[in-house]
């Protein structure tokens, strides 16, 4: 859908196809037909995307079919004469998600039969030559993305949150640091994009969240990981048996946290970039669910005796390890390399993999960077925020030309640590403001030690309103050497998006969570109570919910909602906490079903007994919080809390929440 209120301009429209191309997209999907305009089709045509292309009809629960079947058809009709001639068109699709009633669907084949012989008709989006919809939508990682069964894949997608400066802009100050009810109206909420657990998703892998900006700072790695992997996944597969995979959604109709590569006031976020990177016609790739290196060639030609090079460095950037190896690439093909071997004795458990392809003359085809740990914590990156701060330096070049400036911009990293995810963003100098739309031929850049890559940057002069530019640089852990700075255009560090080094504690000092459920309640950044997060840390078990009530008038109680879910069965929690100092563990129970007696279990924290034969129903009765402190726990040496729930003298443990407090 182009623009929510329907009042896209031929300017706008463009900026955005550009953007698609840019992207290394070859189709696009014009969802229930909501693009209408000539423009649109003019666009696709100009820069090459393929389209698919429906009719009017949503998913047969989203809308009613249609009453007068002669009327739509005309429309149909309508359509098919008004824009037939453009070449875009790849296919028509009569139905989102189901298929048309057989007067409509039989009408509108017959329609193509005689108006538009030599296009594909798709009955449906989600059915019918191997087609298929349903997402997933939410927040993945990125090994996720390699499990599917469809060969075309009409709609996939995640979370994809736009720049600080986006979120400043569609948001007031006094929504920045809690997320709330105006979260929610930009689609960060509960549903099928899973915004309610986002955030705690977000802090189990890369630690805490300190304020917005770390928020931002730590969602556009999220970013880049989804979306990589959701083309990378695919291509892993292609042609055996994938054939083709739509995002849902590339454009954002209404300024949003999910479901785009740039925000609606037109600025890319990581998650274009990625999806550059893993589309490029050749590619090289780390599969994540095997950790196999592979060659992706898009392009009608062999590639014959390319090299590929795999190069693993720990966190401190040394090189542990490498791998050469010589590839022979069919045309549209995937080939498998060779499994990655890491060199796990001396490297460390969160490390980087950095891929490079070239050709028999030396010239690079295709490079890619991962940052990556051992399978037995893949998805634990905490060990991030130990990257030390790197001065970049930046050379810039300047060229104005047919009302266009060009900036080329390149980032030199001249220390020993590796820099990730540096982001430039173009400003006018002397107000601040940022120039949009701006065209990065790369951003989010990672750079090894002794790594320079080299960025253009085009937009219009008249954006500027006569202003001087200024390229603003932010990131993972970088910083602006201004020393070493030159160029006519000025640069500076971007303040507001950074966090510190030193900012963040190694871990929380408390935790809250709803175990076997979601989260309740808001998301506060910064340090101190947050609530109860989403159920995570855990191992084994199973979930139960139940809508029975429950009497949460206890001292130290948890919401009502947090004892209507459980975790059940042998089970434990291996949660992080920052080190130093004794905490308290709250525990919350409730018992709706067994009486005294029938439930006595065990639990132990850090390998000491906490409780003995617990019975729930025997302490308060049934349909009653129960809350048990246990004071006077210490992290063990990796700085974490273990929680274990065994078998006593009658049936399964259960817990349904669990809180860690610093004393």
């Amino acid at each position: 859908m182009d623009e929510a209120l329907k009042r896209i301009t031929r300017q706008r429209l463009e900026a955005e196809m550009r953007m698609h191309q840019q992207a290394n997209y070859t189709i696009i999907r014009n969802w229930v037909g909501q693009s209408t305009s000539e423009d649109f089709y003019d666009l696709l045509d100009q820069y090459g995307l393929l389209l698919w292309d429906e009719f009017f009809q949503p998913h047969p629960a989203d809308g009613p079919v249609p009453t007068d079947a002669e009327f739509y058809l005309s429309n149909v009709r309508e359509k098919i004469l008004r824009f037939r001639s453009h070449a875009c068109i790849a296919l028509w699709c009569a139905r989102n998600e189901g298929d048309p009633p057989p007067v409509i669907g039989n009408g509108i084949q017959k329609l193509i039969n005689e108006l538009d012989p030599t296009r594909l008709y798709q009955p449906s989006s989600t059915s019918g030559r191997g087609v298929n919809s349903g997402g997933p939508y939410h927040w993945r990682t990125p090994r996720e993305f390699y499990v599917y069964r469809e060969p075309f894949k009409t709609e996939i997608g995640s979370i994809s949150v736009p720049t600080l400066e986006a979120i400043h802009a569609m948001m007031p100050a006094k929504d920045w640091d809690i997320i709330n009810d105006d979260w929610a109206e930009h689609d960060f909420c509960g549903g099928a994009q899973e915004g309610d657990r986002y955030p705690d998703m977000l802090v189990g892998r890369y630690g805490p969240l300190s304020s917005l900006p770390d928020f931002v700072r730590k969602s556009q790695l999220a970013n880049y990981e989804a979306f990589r992997a959701m083309y990378e996944g695919r291509f892993a597969r292609l042609f055996k048996p994938e054939t083709g995979v739509i995002t849902w959604m590339s454009a954002p109709c209404q300024p949003s946290f999910v479901w785009q590569l740039y925000s609606h006031d037109l600025e890319p976020n990581s998650s274009l970039f990625a999806v550059r990177k893993a589309c490029e016609p050749i590619h090289v790739m780390l599969n994540e669910e095997n950790a196999h290196v592979m060659v992706i060639n898009h392009t009608a030609k062999a590639l014959q005796g390319v090299t590929l090079q795999a190069q693993v460095f720990s966190l401190d950037g040394t090189l542990q390890g490498k791998q050469d190896f010589t590839v022979n690439a069919p045309p549209s093909a995937a080939t498998d390399a060779s499994e990655l071997v890491l060199p796990k004795a001396t490297l460390s458990p969160v490390h980087f993999v950095k891929l490079v392809l070239r050709d028999k003359q030396q010239q690079v085809l295709s490079e890619n960077f991962y940052w990556h740990a051992f399978p037995d914590r893949p998805d634990d990156f905490q060990a991030l925020n130990a990257l030390p701060q790197v001065p970049l330096d930046l050379r810039t070049k300047r060229q104005d030309k047919g009302g266009k400036l060009i900036i080329v911009a390149t980032l030199a990293n001249p220390s020993k640590s590796p820099a990730l995810m540096a982001h430039l963003q173009l400003r006018k100098e002397k107000s601040g403001a940022r120039v949009l739309p701006v065209f990065y031929s790369d951003n989010y850049v990672s750079l090894l030690p002794g790594e320079a890559k080299t960025l253009t940057i085009e937009a219009s002069l008249a954006e500027l309103g006569g202003e001087t530019p200024l390229l603003v640089l932010d990131g993972w852990n970088v910083r602006v050497n201004e020393a070493a700075a030159h160029g006519p255009v000025r640069v500076a560090l971007n303040t507001e998006a950074l966090v510190p080094a030193g900012a963040l504690p190694a871990a929380p000092t408390e935790v809250g969570i709803n175990c076997g459920g979601n989260r309740i309640g808001f998301f506060r950044f910064g340090p101190g109570p947050n609530g109860f997060g989403m159920d995570r840390f855990f191992e084994g078990g199973s979930v139960t919910p139940t809508k029975e009530a429950v009497d949460a008038s206890v001292a130290n109680a948890a919401p009502a909602a947090v004892y209507q879910s459980e975790r059940w069965g042998r089970c434990s929690y291996t949660i992080p906490v920052a080190k130093g100092g004794a905490y308290l563990v709250r525990l919350h129970f409730a018992e709706f079903k067994l009486g005294p007696g029938e439930r006595k279990f065990n639990v132990a924290i850090n390998g000491r007994p906490a409780l003995t034969d617990y019975d729930i129903a025997a302490e308060v009765g049934k349909g009653k919080a129960a809350v048990k402190d246990l004071p006077g726990f210490t992290p063990d040496a990796q700085g974490n809390l273990v929680i274990e729930f065994t078998k006593g003298a009658a049936n399964e443990p259960k817990v349904c929440g669990i809180q860690v407090l610093r004393q």
